[in-house]
């Protein structure tokens, strides 16, 4: 009995999660999108937050590795989304990446770091991430893929924003939110060089 338990709890997390992978969120009103060529540095402590690895650590492996000829450019990327039920509130999906190549031909050849963060929101307001990730990573293009909820403020007894429902009796909560956005080669290699 035990054990058939078991196998149904992991069934039904392994679909939880497989579901937050496959399924765009209805949720979410797509807007903006962003690419911004940053310096090596920005890069490298951006993967060191995410890796925990210390970034002289990963200044040092990458200026001993052995790379191509090719020009290495790092970009960042950004798409904002809108809570549909509350458009006063809005989240960012984002990552950083390694671009190697010449002219007009540039591979994707890492990802260094995804993140979400709250784009817009009353000054109560937070954003709890959940998941933040990347799958599918090839030459030509990558799937990013995050997840949370906005956090507000709230007193007993206090107008409960559009959207939103009573967590505890100092907050309230939007419901669990999942982004997910496919980025490509070109749309990195498009944004100007500093």
């Amino acid at each position: 009995m035990k054990k058939r338990a078991t196998v149904a709890i992991i069934a039904i997390l392994l679909f939880s999660i497989l579901s937050l992978a496959c399924f765009a969120d209805a949720r979410w009103i797509t807007s903006d999108e962003k690419v911004e060529t940053v310096t090596a540095e920005e890069y490298f402590a951006a993967k060191s937050e995410a890796t925990g690895i210390p970034l002289g650590v990963l200044i040092e492996e990458e200026n001993v590795s052995t790379r191509s000829t090719n020009s290495i450019v790092y970009k960042k990327y950004t798409k904002t989304f809108s809570y549909s039920l509350n458009s006063r509130y809005k989240a960012d999906l984002g990552a950083y990446f390694t671009l190697e190549g010449s002219g007009n031909y540039y591979d994707i050849t890492e990802c260094g770091r995804v993140f979400t963060r709250l784009a817009r929101g009353p000054a109560t307001c937070e954003w709890l991430q959940d998941a933040a990730y990347s799958t599918g990573l090839s030459a030509s293009s990558c799937t990013l893929i995050g997840g949370g909820r906005f956090r507000e403020n709230y007193s007993v007894g206090g107008q409960i924003p559009q959207g939103f429902s009573v967590s505890s009796t100092m907050y309230v909560m939007s419901q669990d939110l999942n982004m997910r956005t496919t980025v490509t080669a070109d749309q990195l290699k498009s944004a100007p060089s500093t």
